[in-house]
């Protein structure tokens, strides 16, 4: 296998002992390092695999032994968590057991610290936790039907649906294996963009205060402008009359607000930004359940193919500005934190045990004690 690019004299090749048998197809991965670019330049480089030779056998059609495709070299990259969206009702029988399956693979290696879960109560018929963004994210089985269980992983199409459906991210995985085999093979790529959520829901107050940053690796990592969608997700809901369940089934997941259902296009200041809004609390909900889950997506209104989610984040109610900040009075005032460094100015994803320096959304600084 030869790896090359167009704008660079240079070769890379590497050999697998893979076995192919006639009109099938196998997976490959190898990681190069183009040592022909001395620097990352933050531009988009074509770049050509072909299929050499193969030691057995002879190749009557070499029409087909190469693929391109366009590439960034930058200087930097994050770590990638994916959004998993789950249509599902109290209707639908067939839902526990894709909620299970859920369940199971977020618990296996850790899965539930990089794969951010959603339930939309919509697509087979509602019931009484629909809310009208479930109901207009049913577009994204892109016909005339729909269907529950289903699910979407980042509102990727194609090759991570496991069918070969290029004209809807909906897909139907049966089996924990089945996961994990789309899981893995999403988390191996890093993301262009990071996400980093700040909280605020002071005692008895009936909304959230929310503050998201992030910075871009390249300018334009989107076909379309980039928009956040911010939404607060509840836990451990009691059903009311489940489909073959009734009364004990647990909801887990549900979708309960959004700042917008499509999100707001990003405003940036350079390569990062800060977005702010606030999402109602019910008093129905348990507040020990909640988790705010934000995402960048790249939103292609026409075609539901180009609607890749490129990162997202989550944030447990147990890491809230309330309840994980200490010596400060956050909810006193309007600002609220929006970034997080090590005493040596490193930055943090979430705040860490010690003394973290703080940053607020006025511009601000303190240096406060997080406890373990």
């Amino acid at each position: 296998m030869i790896c090359s690019f167009e704008d660079a004299d240079a070769e890379y090749a590497t050999h697998f002992e893979t076995d192919l048998e006639y009109n099938n197809s196998v997976d490959l991965k190898f990681t190069i390092y183009p040592d022909c670019y001395e620097t990352a330049d933050d531009l988009m480089h074509t770049v050509k695999v072909t299929v050499a030779n193969i030691d057995q056998g002879a190749d009557y059609d070499t029409t087909d032994n190469s693929m391109s495709a366009e590439i960034a070299l930058v200087q930097k990259a994050y770590e990638r968590q994916i959004l998993l969206e789950e249509f599902t009702t109290e209707n639908c029988i067939n839902c526990p057991s894709m909620a299970e399956l859920v369940h199971t693979f977020l618990e296996t290696d850790d899965y539930d610290e990089r794969v951010n879960a959603v339930c939309h109560h919509s697509a087979y018929y509602t019931d009484w936790l629909t809310i009208d963004a479930d109901e207009s994210f049913m577009w994204f089985f892109n016909s005339n039907s729909t269907f529950a269980p289903a699910l979407m992983f980042d509102r990727l199409t194609a090759d991570y649906t496991i069918y070969d459906n290029d004209k809807s991210p909906i897909s139907f995985p049966s089996s924990v294996s089945d996961f994990i085999a789309i899981a893995d093979r999403r988390l191996a790529l890093d993301a262009m963009v990071d996400l980093n959520i700040q909280a605020v829901l002071p005692d008895e107050a009936e909304e959230i205060s929310i503050t998201v940053t992030g910075e871009r690796a390249i300018e334009n990592f989107t076909a379309q402008p980039p928009r956040i969608v911010v939404t607060l997700v509840e836990d451990s809901v009691n059903a009311k009359n489940q489909s073959g369940y009734g009364r004990s089934f647990i909801h887990m997941h549900v979708n309960r607000a959004h700042n917008s259902t499509w999100g707001d296009v990003i405003e940036w200041s350079g390569d990062e930004f800060t977005y702010t809004c606030s999402l109602p609390v019910d008093e129905s909900y348990n507040r020990d359940h909640l988790y705010v889950v934000a995402y960048v997506w790249n939103d292609g209104p026409n075609y539901v193919e180009n609607c890749e989610v490129i990162n997202s984040r989550k944030l447990r109610i147990k890491d809230f500005g309330t309840s994980s900040i200490s010596n400060v009075s956050i909810e006193s005032t309007s600002a609220v934190p929006c970034a997080y460094y090590t005493l040596d100015g490193l930055r943090l994803t979430s705040p860490q045990p010690g003394i973290n320096i703080v940053k607020y959304t006025d511009g601000s600084s303190r240096k406060i004690y997080h406890k373990q």
